[in-house]
């Protein structure tokens, strides 16, 4: 019961998550606006569409902005994970062509439409990533081995690499490992991985 009630302090409640979204100057706004804009070409929804739903999530409690986060990031991971549903949903009802004869005829094989990336959908998820490091870096800002660690973990290290990186071995590599998952996790509830 405690645990929910601290839990619950170290996210900002609806009314204070609002406060803050009208506090936004026009630069994070504009920069609000242009993740929006990223994520609607990667997933074909409009981008005011993508904000206003990342904003409904919060007002309905379904995710919740951890105190100290900057909003934007915030903002632009909750679009990232709408986005990436409305992926994940459209690959599911993949189109099915049914014009199954060739010009000779022939039979020809349903080829899908292909899903990867374009070019600039990719840069774009790459700039979303940068967003959210810097984002999970301030998480640590107070503790630089933290910092270490975590830089070490959005590289992509585990086990012995991270071991080295950090300079951590037994009990302080497992304890930074606990350190790091309670944070990331309190912050972004439903993962940060992009």
């Amino acid at each position: 019961m405690l645990q929910d009630a601290a839990e619950e302090s170290d996210a900002l409640s609806v009314d204070e998550f609002m406060s803050v979204l009208h506090g936004l100057t026009d630069a994070q706004w504009v920069r609000l606006h242009e993740i929006g804009r990223f994520h609607s070409k990667v997933c074909g929804s409009l981008e005011d569409d993508l904000i206003n739903e990342a904003i409904f999530r919060v007002t309905e409690g379904k995710r919740k902005c951890p105190r100290g986060v900057d909003p934007v990031a915030f903002l632009a991971e909750a679009m990232r994970s709408v986005s990436s549903g409305i992926r994940q949903k459209a690959r599911r009802l993949l189109p099915i062509d049914h014009k199954t004869t060739g010009k000779d005829g022939k039979s020809v094989p349903f080829e899908p439409p292909d899903a990867s990336p374009t070019a600039e959908q990719a840069l774009g998820e790459a700039e979303a990533t940068k967003v959210v490091e810097a984002a999970i870096l301030d998480l640590f800002s107070d503790d630089t081995v933290a910092r270490d660690f975590a830089d070490g973990v959005m590289a992509g290290l585990e086990g012995e690499e991270l071991r080295a990186y950090t300079g951590l071995n037994g009990t302080a590599f497992n304890s930074m490992r606990r350190k790091f998952r309670r944070r990331v996790d309190a912050a972004y509830p439903n993962g940060w991985m992009l």
